[in-house]
């Protein structure tokens, strides 16, 4: 592959703050590149150099002599062939002023977290820029958007690998196909990001006309993309090398989509499937583009609009080196969590990136039902209104309980419409959409146990099925058996200890599908690298995703967690009263009853499944094992 055709001449600012490794990359990236080398930091003037050494942070006037210094420099080095300068360029006004009248110019910025830099510097020798000045340059630090962002963890040959091809990434123009809230939000992301863009949505008259037009003409990070509504136009601008973000609506549009565009490709050109796809569909469109040479990856994509524009997290599979090929795209646009990690996450072969995504929203579909059911119990169980559950949730969110969806369930409880709670007006019907039925199909197929997600699912479908209320409603009335709320006897202490240790629960299950799926399809999956992946950007980011990605590096069942073992066996009291005095007030708790009766299930020493085996064994002749055989032989008894 030929890395940089018209770079020559390019200026390559490689930024940072001090520790972050400028000097080390930027001069191993020259040598790549065999071009000259510049650490502007020899360029400051001894008075600012004096200042640092005591300690003293530097002005924006201090610098001031500094950057013209550095900036000529520069244009003397763009005008004889190009250069790397290392320089710690905090502000984006100063940036503007190292970049002024340059032709071309890269800014590569390595973001490291603040407990590594003090580790660097402190292990640094006669350097005149003490540990103290860390946090001033923190503090002024303005992230550049549109730079080569790198975890500057990655050795040294890692970065500079990732620098080549970001390099010439940036020198093509990347297609998006499909500018639906998801599609445009991210190439929203993109054009803030200075990747040039071009971008295609099909033509439906009086439905969907001009749209790509639309997005380049209404959106101001997209003004330099181009719009296209012929398909033979978007994939010619794409050049010889093809990449190709595809955001269309799973199924039957992407079959269709794949059937038109696949012709016009060359060979070697890159799709990044983004839809809610199933896993397996995502197999069969690998396999059927493979043979002409083309690539799809699987990327599961959560975080809503506001993540895909802010930053997503992304769960990618499919060819390593084609994914290796567009990581810096992918890892540009997604979320990054609090260790610095990009919540953009290489999952592994085959279809095995969409699986992780539909557990996802599994566990998305758990947690969601349970705060609805802590909502419940409160409400109809304490009789407390929707701002005080607002409050008591809040104060929950300063916890380790804090997650994305307590927050905006919060929000949600403090918003208010015509006067009164917006819940009082919005129906009650919960619809879905496939991934957790293929969740819920899949868990059946491997024999992992899914009662979260499952009943989570029945929920909504019960929700819908107003029918069958209706008549409920009318006919099976037993008020009389029910206690009133005055006699429930819960409070919000025990009902936070059960929401803690279902949440425990609901990622037990759906991280225990995604190990079985892992065993069953050959795929090589690390559970830590996928919880790391959730800590931000998506739907179930939260305090407890952190302690997941913690604990797995060490086990791969949630239970044994420490802190997750503790919550189980601690709370296990509280959830036995909780499920006993809601359930006798008649508040439907079915993912807390789930959760109740599977540990309870597990907890027993011998389970009455005894008389399912004699039962299957007397009617189909399935067999059966006897108790003390440690050899386990299947055994037939004659019941007649």
């Amino acid at each position: 592959m030929t890395y940089f055709s018209g770079t020559m001449q390019s200026i390559f600012f490689i930024m940072g703050v001090a520790g972050s490794g400028k000097t080390t990359i930027g001069s191993a990236l020259a040598q790549q590149l065999n071009i000259p080398f510049m650490d502007a930091d020899h360029e400051h003037p001894v008075e600012n150099i004096n200042k640092m050494t005591a300690g003293i942070p530097l002005t924006d006037e201090d610098r001031l002599p500094w950057l013209l210094k550095v900036h000529a420099k520069a244009l003397a080095a763009s005008a004889e062939g190009g250069a790397v300068i290392a320089c710690s360029a905090l502000k984006q006004a100063y940036r503007n002023l190292l970049e002024n009248t340059l032709l071309k110019v890269y800014w590569i910025f390595l973001d490291v977290e603040r407990s590594v830099l003090i580790q660097r510097l402190s292990n640094r020798k006669n350097h005149y820029m003490p540990v103290s000045l860390l946090d001033s340059q923190l503090a002024t630090l303005e992230k550049p958007k549109d730079a080569i962002c790198i975890n500057a963890k990655r050795t040294v040959e890692e970065a500079v690998e990732f620098i080549r091809q970001s390099i010439y990434l940036k020198e093509k123009r990347i297609g998006i196909v499909g500018l639906g809230v998801m599609g445009k939000a991210l190439a929203r992301n993109l054009g803030s990001k200075g990747w040039q863009l071009s971008l295609y949505n099909r033509e439906v008259s009086g439905v969907e006309e001009l749209v790509a037009k639309q997005c380049v003409d209404n959106f101001s990070e997209l003004h330099k993309a181009l719009p296209f509504n012929d398909i033979d136009a978007f994939v010619k601008s794409l050049g010889d090398s093809q990449y190709i973000l595809m955001m269309l609506p799973a199924g039957k549009a992407i079959v269709e989509f794949l059937n038109m565009l696949s012709p016009l490709l060359s060979p070697g050109a890159i799709i990044i499937d983004g839809a809610n796809a199933f896993y397996a569909d995502t197999e069969k469109h690998q396999q059927q583009l493979l043979l002409h040479h083309i690539y799809l990856l699987g990327c599961g994509v959560s975080g809503g609009e506001q993540g895909a524009l802010e930053g997503p997290a992304l769960m990618v599979s499919g060819d390593k080196k084609a994914y290796d090929s567009v990581a810096p795209l992918l890892i540009s646009m997604a979320a990054i969590n609090g260790s610095g990690n990009s919540c953009c996450n290489y999952i592994g072969l085959g279809g095995s990136g969409h699986y992780v995504k539909m557990v996802h929203n599994a566990i998305e579909y758990g947690e969601m039902q349970l705060l609805a059911e802590v909502y419940g119990i409160l409400h109809h169980g304490l009789q407390l209104d929707a701002e005080a559950i607002a409050s008591i949730f809040n104060e929950w969110q300063k916890t380790e309980l804090q997650s994305y969806l307590l927050g905006i369930t919060q929000q949600i409880l403090k918003t208010k419409y015509n006067h009164q709670s917006i819940l009082t007006s919005i129906s009650d019907k919960a619809y879905s959409k496939g991934t957790g039925a293929w969740a819920t199909q899949e868990a059946a197929f491997l024999g992992a146990p899914s009662g979260m997600f499952t009943t989570a699912l029945n929920a909504r479908y019960i929700s819908t099925d107003t029918r069958l209320r209706y008549w409920m409603q009318e006919h099976v009335t037993h008020s009389e058996h029910k206690i009133k709320h005055e006699h429930v006897q819960i409070n919000v202490e025990d009902i936070k200890a059960v929401y803690t240790l279902v949440r425990i629960w609901n990622h037990h299950q759906g991280f225990a599908l995604i190990t079985k799926a892992a065993e069953q399809y050959g795929w090589d999956l690390s559970l830590s690298s996928i919880a790391d992946g959730w800590r931000a950007g998506c739907i179930v980011r939260s305090s407890l995703m952190d302690i997941l990605s913690e604990g797995f590096t060490q086990t791969n069942m949630v239970s044994a967690i420490p802190y997750c073992e503790e919550v189980l066996v601690s709370n296990y009291p509280n959830l036995i009263q909780l499920v006993a005095h809601i359930s006798l007030a008649e508040i439907p708790i079915p993912i807390i009853s789930e959760a109740y009766q599977s540990i309870l299930q597990y907890k027993q020493k011998k389970l009455t499944t005894t008389l399912i085996q004699a039962q299957r064994d007397f009617f189909g002749a399935h067999g059966f094992q006897w108790d003390d055989d440690i050899a386990g032989t299947v055994r037939h008894f004659d019941w007649t």
